[in-house]
């Protein structure tokens, strides 16, 4: 669900100061709103005014910069040609 000011926050958030909701808590990126209050009064601000580390976008010059590494799946164990057993006639009793 979205970010949102529900009547009960302007109900209960009548002090002098900033006030933050969060929604989508499910993405990596959730919504945020942030208001401030005077005196029952509010004004919606950017949240990125007053938090620091929400822009999530990048000069589109960066990407040109960006290479892709290919590299083959990792093997958690060795495998030996006949399989993962020695042969009998290589195994000492």
């Amino acid at each position: 669900m979205e970010a949102f000011f529900s009547a009960v926050d302007d109900r209960d958030e009548r002090g002098t100061g900033l006030y933050l909701v969060m929604g989508e808590l499910d993405r990596f990126f959730p919504d945020i709103k942030a208001r401030i209050s005077c005196g029952g009064s509010f004004v919606e601000i950017d949240p990125g005014e007053v938090i620091e580390g929400l822009r999530h976008d990048f000069p589109q010059e960066w990407a040109k910069n960006v290479t892709r590494e290919h590299k083959k799946p990792f093997r958690n164990f060795p495998v030996r040609p006949g399989g993962f057993l020695p042969p009998a006639s290589e195994t000492r009793l």
